[in-house]
């Protein structure tokens, strides 16, 4: 009766030990699905701030785009500001230029007149 007790007793202890380690896998297999699920809510998380990101420098492409455009039609009016300014002073020196010659023939005139008028009185003078 001996060997049949340590029989029991040695079955009753692998059945403890066989106990023990289902727990055990219970505990880790449990620990690995919480784990899991913290990954995957922060892949999740993760993949969330990677679409905020990528809406925002989407809205930072467009604002560039925006501004690019302005600052491409403000320089093309400048440049075109720039041309009239030029073509403006060009007719102001032909107009300076021009009145320059209406004065200086407007000297020669006078001088010419000038010098009919002494000539006239001159002759008046003689008779």
């Amino acid at each position: 009766s001996a060997p049949l007790e340590e029989q029991q007793m040695l079955h009753e202890k692998l059945r403890e030990e066989i106990h023990t380690i289902e727990r055990q896998y219970e505990e880790e297999l449990e620990a690995m699905r919480e784990k899991l699920n913290q990954e995957r809510r922060d892949r999740e998380h993760l993949t969330l701030q990677m679409r905020a990101l990528l809406q925002e420098k989407s809205e930072w492409d467009n604002t560039i785009d925006c501004l690019q455009s302005a600052l491409d039609k403000s320089l093309a009016e400048y440049d075109n500001m720039q041309r009239l300014l030029e073509d403006t002073e060009g007719r102001l020196h032909e107009t300076d230029k021009t009145l320059a010659d209406e004065r200086a023939a407007h000297h020669e005139c006078r001088s010419t007149l000038e010098g009919v008028q002494e000539r006239l009185r001159g002759e008046a003078d003689l008779r």
